[in-house]
């Protein structure tokens, strides 16, 4: 671990700590990240803006009131408007029970099934902890797939080497949407982390019990999201039809006044 790592962990923990008293685990967000159609706002490892302040520095597209930098939990809400072809991608980085079981005790799966539309990854945030299946020490290349919105949607796998991580892992998730809009249309998603078992597709993060000193710690990445406004739709030929005849009646009994 480096010694910047080491700090600012040890900075996001305490604050953490002190903020999550409900909480039965100890939950602290040492990295995150957005990708908003190719711009990204990152505070280390996906694009390195070193003390870009969440409350101050992120775009009008992202509403972030309702979430907690220092433990990862809370909502955010995304809103996307513009005709055309866009991309979506958050990204967490967060340490469970870090003070009885380290970085590299972490497990990552998901649950339910992905909608269309629908990226996401699990991966070694590109530290290198542990092993891969061929061997080697093992890096991850979510950092890579969240800067080209390109996630793989796999759980430990790092396509430069081709290899699998070997869990448990330091885990890190990412979420993301490709969507096309028309003229008047808004794409809005709300993304939650917590520790409560959500309904649909999920990621999930899990740091193991330990026999007489800890339970086990989890948490949970969802969204739901939908696209909303466009132009009014077309009138079915029926109700054309249906239209048309009443004009038609109109002008007769009009005729028949006039007589």
């Amino acid at each position: 671990m480096t010694i910047r790592r080491f700090l600012l962990f040890a900075a996001a923990g305490t604050l953490a700590l002190a903020s999550q008293q409900s909480l039965a685990f100890e939950s602290a967000l040492y990295d995150w990240g957005f990708n908003i159609d190719g711009t990204t706002y990152c505070l280390l490892g996906p694009c390195d803006n070193d003390g870009l302040n969440p409350a101050t520095d992120l775009p009008a597209s992202i509403n972030a009131s309702a979430f907690n930098f220092a433990t990862g939990l809370g909502s955010l809400g995304i809103s996307i408007s513009g005709a055309g072809s866009h991309s979506v991608i958050v990204f967490f980085d967060h340490e469970l029970d870090e003070s009885t079981s380290g970085f590299y005790n972490e497990l990552g799966g998901t649950g339910g099934v992905a909608p269309a539309g629908l990226s996401w990854e699990i991966d070694e945030p590109g530290y290198g902890g542990g092993t891969g299946t061929g061997g080697t020490q093992y890096f991850g290349d979510i950092f890579t797939n969240f800067g080209a919105a390109a996630l793989d949607n796999l759980v430990l796998y790092d396509a430069v080497d081709g290899q699998f991580g070997v869990a448990p892992e330091d885990i890190s998730m990412a979420r993301g949407y490709g969507f096309t809009l028309a003229a008047g249309e808004t794409f809005e998603a709300t993304v939650k982390v917590s520790d409560t078992l959500p309904s649909g597709f999920y990621l999930y993060q899990t740091d193991p019990a330990i026999t007489g000193i800890k339970p086990e710690a989890k948490i949970y990445l969802s969204a739901t999201s939908r696209i909303s406004g466009g132009p009014a739709p077309a009138p079915a030929p029926a109700t054309l039809a249906l239209m048309a005849a009443g004009l038609f009646c109109l002008r007769r009994f009009a005729r028949r006044g006039a007589v």
